[in-house]
């Protein structure tokens, strides 16, 4: 009989199994992995901005697409958040009332 590599290993020091990822769900994973390359260019834009503009106007824009990608940024994990939330925590809480 073979053995695992993992096999005489006690409990105690193998480490923990992982929970399932919420990037596996296919329900918005498209929708997420858009908002994400949203996100990256939307950074990579500013960073441009951030080196070539000038003046007061350059740094309102600059302050403006930062805020922009992180707001997009916060839509992608509102929604991460939320589908894992669902789907690993579907019951009612204790305080809810039906």
């Amino acid at each position: 009989m073979t053995t695992l590599p993992n096999d005489d290993i006690p409990g105690y020091i193998r480490p923990p199994r992982r929970r399932p990822s919420a990037y596996r769900d296919p329900e918005f994973r498209t929708v997420r992995n858009w908002l994400n390359i949203v996100f990256m260019l939307a950074c990579i834009a500013t960073v441009v901005v951030y080196f070539t503009a000038t003046g007061p106007s350059g740094r309102l824009w600059f302050i403006g697409m930062g805020m922009a990608a992180v707001a997009v940024k916060m839509v992608e994990v509102v929604i991460r958040t939320l589908t894992y939330t669902r789907r690993h925590h579907g019951h009612a809480r204790d305080d809810e009332e039906d």
